[in-house]
């Protein structure tokens, strides 16, 4: 009696599919030259934008070298805990509003699109470096307002870009692929700033050299993005000499007649729809997993720095020396371009696993060999952990995107992933207050924080281990033990309904919200 009462109103996220379970015909070899074109020029524009708040490493360096928060130590201690805390609170708010603002980038680029999403986000950007490059160093506001904007910009640069899959079938999960690694790879951007200001440039002019490019970033994506989001079954042609979507080529209506989520429908009935299609067990569950991975990498990205002294001054009494801004240029370089050996990894889990279960087992037990290492001094070990830590990092992002694409709507993932987000980043932020303790109540000693997150992670490993392999036990069908069983199994799965497209749930989604 409750499975007849419209299930689906009561609970429509229990009726999305799996992206696979209704995957666009053609695929790379069928996309046109217009989609390449704009997936060439994302992918470049994704370095200088998406994640660059992750090279904090190598920009901490260059504020280090122009005397940024210098004001706070005592002439012979440039490295006192006052000022490490405060550099990590630039990092801090960078990296949390470049997750938990995804809400806000989220309903603005499914409201407007993606060419204004991704203009709005470059003008943010631009306003970041800005800030760097003219600020006075004395000063303390803008730091962290500086990484703030490129944390918000990035955000909405990033989604706005996802939908581009659509134009290559089913060759989608390549270019959502390629789209995080060149999110990962676009730290190396202020790599690239810090190389130059060793080279003899000043802070001044490298920043205003990005703001430049982003200026001609800003007026091509202008030219190419289309100014809707492609749906599942378009295609990318030329016209007019840039790239513009067509109608389905399977019969369906014209993209201007499609039934999706558009900025007519209201902010408020938007969230109202992805909250409906967002409220279920899946979505829950994955938030936990996402905010417990998304929390040890910003401890990993933003306590490093502090970490690696705790280190040199352990290996001093044994007589051994360690070069803590060599250490953190390589690990800033490592989580850039070692992650890249990931993506093929990650591709066959999920070819081979799925994306619900395996890719989280993997990505949590990279965390748990990540922080099994950390508590150790050994030179030798540094660049395992690097490894380690950069594969995490690149699974870790890539198990959220796929996992979002491919069990929810696609015209709400910019919504979805920004609420999923949200949570995340506000706990991320956290880690700056724990390192203020580390540093000041337990005088700089990591051990006990490093061992407790170990414990942290072990559990969330054995749990998403259990999860799939329950779950691989559930679904493994038995085997025939006769002509009779095989012909009722295949009765059984004749009379099963066929799976809703995400357009039904959507649309189901908006009515509920707006009745």
């Amino acid at each position: 009696a409750v499975s007849s009462a419209r299930p689906n109103q009561s609970n429509p996220s229990h009726r999305l599919p799996p992206m696979s379970s209704a995957a666009p015909a053609g695929g790379i070899r069928t996309a046109g030259a217009a989609a390449f074109l704009l997936l060439g020029f994302t992918l470049y524009q994704s370095f200088f934008s998406t994640g660059i708040v992750y090279g904090w490493t190598a920009l901490l360096l260059l504020l280090q070298e122009e005397g940024v928060y210098r004001n706070r130590c005592a002439e012979n201690d440039p490295n006192c805990p006052e000022r490490i805390v405060a550099f990590n609170l630039v990092f801090s708010v960078g990296a949390a509003v470049n997750v938990s603002g995804g809400i806000a980038c989220g309903l603005w680029v499914d409201s407007v699109g993606p060419r204004v999403g991704i203009m709005s986000g470059l003008v943010m950007v631009m306003l970041g470096s800005v800030l760097l490059g003219l600020c006075d160093s004395e000063g303390d506001w803008p730091w962290p307002l500086a990484y703030a904007l490129y944390g918000l910009g990035g955000s909405c640069v990033h989604l706005s870009s996802f939908s581009l899959g659509n134009a290559f079938g089913k060759g989608k999960g390549i270019v959502v692929s390629s789209l995080v690694a060149m999110f990962s790879i676009s730290s190396l951007t202020f790599q690239s700033v810090q190389l130059g200001y060793q080279a003899g440039l000043g802070r001044r002019v490298l920043f205003l050299i990005h703001v430049g490019l982003e200026a001609v970033n800003l007026c091509f994506s202008w030219w190419l993005w289309p100014k809707r989001a492609l749906a599942p079954g378009q295609r990318l042609r030329f016209e007019g000499g840039r790239p513009t979507p067509i109608a389905k080529t399977n019969g369906q209506e014209s993209p201007k007649a499609e039934k999706a989520p558009s900025s007519s429908t209201g902010i408020m009935a938007r969230m109202r729809a992805a909250l409906r299609c967002a409220r279920s067990a899946k979505f829950a569950f994955f938030i936990m997993f996402h905010t417990t991975q998304l929390f040890l990498n910003r401890v990993t990205m933003g306590w490093m720095g502090a970490e690696l002294l705790w280190k040199q001054e352990k290996l001093l009494r044994t007589g051994q020396e360690l070069d803590v801004d060599a250490q953190l240029a390589w690990f800033n370089f490592s989580q850039s371009v070692a992650g890249f050996i990931a993506i093929p990894a990650f591709g066959t889990v999920v070819a081979r696993f799925g994306h619900r279960y395996a890719p989280a087992t993997v990505t949590a037990g990279l965390a748990v060999a990540a922080l099994a290492l950390r508590p150790w001094a050994e030179v030798g070990l540094l660049p395992v952990l690097y490894l380690l830590a950069a594969c995490h990092r690149q699974f870790f992002f890539s198990t959220f995107f796929t996992f979002m694409i491919s069990e929810f709507p696609p015209e709400l993932f910019a919504t979805l992933s920004g609420m999923a987000n949200f949570l995340a980043g506000v706990a991320s932020f956290l880690q700056n207050p724990l390192l203020d303790v580390v540093l000041g109540a337990l005088s700089g000693d990591f051990t006990w924080p490093l061992v407790a997150q170990l414990g942290v992670a072990s559990a969330v490993f054995a749990g998403t281990l259990f999860a799939w392999l329950r779950s691989a036990c559930a679904t493994r069908p038995p085997a025939p033990s006769s002509k009779e069983g095989v012909e009722e199994s295949t009765e059984t799965c004749a009379t099963q309904p066929p799976a809703p497209s995400s357009e039904e749930c959507i649309e189901e989604c908006i009515e509920t919200s707006t009745a």
